[in-house]
């Protein structure tokens, strides 16, 4: 029992891999839909690009909050102890709440999903016809 609270961490971790995946697959096909033409490589790219900068931003903040703690290596006090741990949970978590306010505001439903896959099936129909 002890192994699964120890890794509870990495669930947020994998829902918000999912939650990414699905909504790239899904930007992917409102392209195709609204432009005409498929653009994997396009938004693929720029998906990989912007988290390369969020491990860059992240690894930034690392650093700030390890020098703000006064953090020397091998010499931790609790009060540094417990200033780092604050800094990380009470960060992810505003970080966290944050993400979810875009997503009040996208109207991307299943339905219209659905709607968007049979309309490019019936464009890709007939096209082939043609």
């Amino acid at each position: 029992m002890k192994a699964i609270g120890k890794n509870a961490d990495i669930i947020p971790l994998g829902m918000s891999s999912v939650v990414s995946a699905t909504m790239l697959t899904n930007t992917i096909e409102y392209a195709e839909w609204k432009f005409g033409n498929r653009q994997e490589g396009l938004i693929s790219s720029t998906q990989t690009l912007t988290a390369k900068i969020g491990m860059a931003l992240s690894a930034g903040v690392t650093g700030a909050v390890l020098e703000i703690a006064d953090y020397v290596p091998n010499h931790v006090t609790d009060e540094t102890q417990m200033m780092i741990h604050g800094a990380f949970t009470l960060f992810c978590a505003v970080i966290g709440v944050l993400a979810i306010i875009p997503m009040l505001f996208n109207k991307f439903t299943d339905k219209e999903h659905e709607r968007i896959v049979e309309e490019l099936r019936i464009r890709k129909q007939q096209e082939a016809n043609k």
